[in-house]
């Protein structure tokens, strides 16, 4: 059986924060909705092509398009991606621009 190197008390700081019940609560719930998001395929690819396109993001029309799909679906998945604090979405007149909520990763 292979053995990992770990740099001394790494592993034990890392048992320690996923043990915590504050941290098995509140960050288990947010991890759930996160991959919940990104376990679509069409998500996912909406996700990376927003974190490839940051700082800047991209137009709900213009992600259609490269997705490929209806605009009500694709509206659909950057809904679900936006609840599950992924990206964010604002409105400038009708257009709405979607980023890349890096720090939602």
């Amino acid at each position: 059986m292979e053995t990992l190197d770990w740099p001394s008390g790494r592993p034990q700081a890392m048992v320690s924060a996923l043990a915590s019940p504050i941290a098995s609560a509140t960050n288990a719930a947010e991890a759930v909705s996160v991959f919940t998001a990104l376990s679509h395929s069409t998500r996912l690819a909406i996700f990376r092509m927003l974190i490839r396109q940051e700082p800047r993001g991209m137009d709900a029309a213009k992600i259609a398009a490269v997705v490929g799909g209806p605009r009500s679906t694709v509206s659909q998945h950057l809904a679900g991606l936006a609840r599950a604090g992924l990206i964010v979405g604002s409105r400038t007149g009708e257009v709405v621009r979607y980023r890349a909520r890096l720090g939602g990763i």
